[in-house]
């Protein structure tokens, strides 16, 4: 984590809530395959905090831009994005993501 603490983001997902949110946050989601075959999916993506987070509609797809910042959810340390810049967008043609195939090599020892 202390590797992206800082990074700016540019991310697009819809917006996801959790009932022990506080107002200011939701999650910028995706859905991820985990067996295309039977069309299982879980959502994935980044707590973000957001001064309008109130206004915005469960679902409701979002561009954002963001840093990324050191927070805690249920006592566990997680990326949050700080959110600087966010507009409405349309849902993406094909709204999933693909898990990283087994040749994936995480980047941020690479540095």
């Amino acid at each position: 984590l202390d590797s992206y603490v800082g990074v700016k983001i540019k991310i697009t997902g819809y917006v996801y809530r959790l009932i022990d949110f506080e107002e200011n946050q939701f999650v910028i989601a995706r859905d991820m395959y985990i067996n295309k075959e039977k069309l299982q999916s879980v959502v994935i993506g980044f707590l973000t905090q957001y001064k309008n987070a109130k206004n915005l509609k469960n679902v409701e797809w979002v561009e954002l831009i963001g840093v990324i910042e050191k927070g805690k959810y249920h006592n566990e340390e997680i990326p949050i994005i700080k959110v600087t810049e966010l507009e409405i967008v349309n849902a993406p043609e094909d709204s999933f993501v693909i898990p990283p195939s087994d040749t994936y090599i995480p980047t941020s020892g690479l540095l």
